[in-house]
């Protein structure tokens, strides 16, 4: 990490832009309320690509891969829906729906 910069942990901002809510008894929004008061950021530098030879490793891009095949493949819009958990019904039809609204602009 290089340039660090220090922000005070504006909690009850974070969980409301995040979840939409900030009531102190949803999981998440506990575990950011018990955090620190301060987040520190900067620069990243990746020392070393990490592979897990699973046979999904080529699917794992960085920031500047995503970047280039964006533009590669001239994507005017791009969105993005990360999961803990394998994807069901829901998070497809989430993710569906997302895609056509997307398409109809």
């Amino acid at each position: 990490l290089s340039r660090p910069e220090v922000f005070q942990h504006l909690k009850e901002e974070r969980a409301g832009r995040t979840f939409g809510i900030t009531h102190c008894q949803h999981p998440y929004i506990d575990k950011i309320n018990s955090a620190g008061d301060w987040l520190v950021g900067g620069k990243v530098t990746v020392l070393r690509e990490l592979r897990y030879n699973d046979g999904l490793d080529q699917y794992r891009l960085s920031p500047a891969q995503l970047r280039a095949t964006f533009e590669e493949l001239g994507a005017d819009a791009v969105f993005v829906f990360q999961l803990r958990n394998p994807v069901h019904n829901g998070h497809a039809l989430l993710m569906q729906d997302t895609a056509a609204r997307l398409k109809a602009q």
